[in-house]
């Protein structure tokens, strides 16, 4: 279903959620979409319970809010109302923060208390709205939103770590589990 038709058979709120009642309400507006897919059979994995859809650069196109998300899952509950998952950035960055919250315990028990406090709140922050993604968004973030608590020394703490990152693989365990 192409965003065009969600748009004129659902009422949709500035954030992209659907506000009509039935089956997707309270969802994003590109839940309909792959629920289409599903009945035409496209679901790219079907356990029976939960429907699995890579998300590739047409639906990014068509539906801009799927940036960063690789993902999405469908399950449809005993009443027929049908409930997404976005699998993506957000899954990154609450990794990051768990990263983060190690810099700031190792910054702590180096006595750098300050310090440590400014990367648990970048973390904290991060982890309740894991919707940025990318570095440029990442950094820009930190900065629009911390200001003067963003010093330099949190900031090189951060640019260590997005190194890392790149470094061993985002998904690489031998990075993310790391004590």
């Amino acid at each position: 279903m192409k965003r065009e038709e969600v748009m004129k058979q659902y009422k949709v709120d500035q954030n992209g959620i659907i506000r009509s009642p039935g089956k997707f309400e309270g969802e994003m507006l590109y839940i309909p979409h792959f629920w289409g897919a599903f009945l035409d059979g496209m679901a790219d994995d079907d356990d029976g319970k939960t429907l699995s859809f890579n998300v590739d650069a047409e639906d990014i196109k068509e539906y801009p809010e799927l940036t960063g998300v690789h993902r999405v899952t469908l399950v449809e509950d005993d009443t027929g109302f049908v409930h997404g998952k976005a699998i993506g950035a957000r899954h990154g960055l609450r990794k990051l923060s768990a990263a983060l919250d190690r810099v700031a315990s190792s910054l702590e028990s180096k006595g750098l208390l300050k310090e440590a406090a400014e990367v648990d709140v970048i973390s904290n922050t991060l982890e309740k709205n894991a919707y940025v993604s990318g570095e440029y968004e990442l950094y820009k973030y930190l900065k629009d939103t911390f200001g003067a608590a963003y010093t330099p020394e949190v900031e090189k703490k951060v640019e260590e770590l997005v190194e890392k990152i790149k470094e061993d693989g985002y998904e690489s365990g031998k990075f993310w589990n790391q004590p």
